[in-house]
């Protein structure tokens, strides 16, 4: 995946969401050929994680995930939800 499919499958996601995230957690390792060295993304900042696999929606592999400082627990699971299916859907 090239960088600028990144942002724009992120943005699609973004966009699904009813909940801003306070931070995008990045899996280390994800992209073959750049590394994403900015500070934030679509206006979100970002860490980045180092671990081996991210499944989620569609049992679809996902290089970033929105984290959320004081989203309720029972709310993190559907907005993450809504953020995978835009990011998978972006191309279809």
């Amino acid at each position: 995946m090239e960088m600028q499919d990144f942002i724009s499958r992120t943005a699609a996601g973004l966009r699904r969401m009813d909940a801003k995230p306070d931070i995008l957690m990045i899996i280390a390792d994800s992209f073959e050929n750049w590394e994403y060295d900015l500070p934030a993304l679509c206006g979100i900042p970002i860490v980045k994680t180092k671990v081996s696999a991210n499944y989620g929606y569609a049992d679809d592999e996902y290089p970033i995930v929105p984290c959320f400082f004081s989203l309720p627990e029972s709310q993190i699971s559907y907005q993450v939800a809504l953020f995978q299916r835009g990011y998978l859907e972006y191309h279809r």
